[in-house]
């Protein structure tokens, strides 16, 4: 069977139009992620490369307070107090829905920036909807572009339905760490 003469060109026209008209893919590249429940507790680890300067990256991570630029969760990150030891009292505020539920949250912590970089936050619990919160971002330089990795537990202390509530809070993480890693590329491009 051959094929019609005006089919032959259209393939290739309706193929370059795409092209024309689709976004450039991320250029990240996700290499691990995990989010597992246990008793309460979520463990999330995240490790993505993304095509970017180390340094624009660690410069934009850096600045906390500027972390709503990231996901549209984070509505806002401010100092409460800078502290003896070096590190700073900081309060995020958050907006989260889960299906039709929506509730603002409030992550209080003590956030420490290391010397290489890493950024450590320790929950402070009696001033966060949060029993316990521990997290950890490191950037790395690969070549031109910079490794992001995220390591943290939390355990919310507000109602999540049992069942499908971990489940659905698990996915939520990840496309949430997905957003925030792509916005991080596409803010340290500019």
């Amino acid at each position: 069977m051959t094929a019609h003469p005006t089919t032959t060109w259209i393939a290739p026209l309706v193929l370059a139009g795409c092209l024309l008209v689709s976004p450039p893919a991320p250029a990240k590249t996700i290499l691990y992620t995990l989010v597992s429940y246990h008793e309460g507790r979520y463990r999330v680890v995240f490790d993505v490369i993304i095509d970017a300067r180390h340094e624009r990256v660690r410069e934009i991570m850096a600045d906390y307070e500027g972390w709503s630029r990231l996901s549209p969760v984070i509505e806002e990150v401010r100092r409460i107090t800078v502290n003896d030891n070096g590190s700073e009292t900081v309060r995020m505020s958050l907006h989260l829905c889960l299906w039709l539920y929506c509730k603002k949250l409030v992550k209080t912590g003590e956030l420490v920036i290391l010397d290489n970089g890493d950024i450590l936050v320790a929950g402070l619990p009696a001033q966060s909807d949060f029993r316990y919160a521990n997290e950890r971002w490191r950037t790395q330089p690969v070549e031109d572009r910079t490794r992001v990795k995220y390591q943290a537990e939390l355990e919310p202390d507000f109602f999540v339905p049992p069942l499908i509530g971990p489940l659905y809070l698990k996915s939520r993480i990840r496309r949430e760490l997905d957003a925030t890693t792509l916005r991080l590329e596409q803010l340290a491009a500019r």
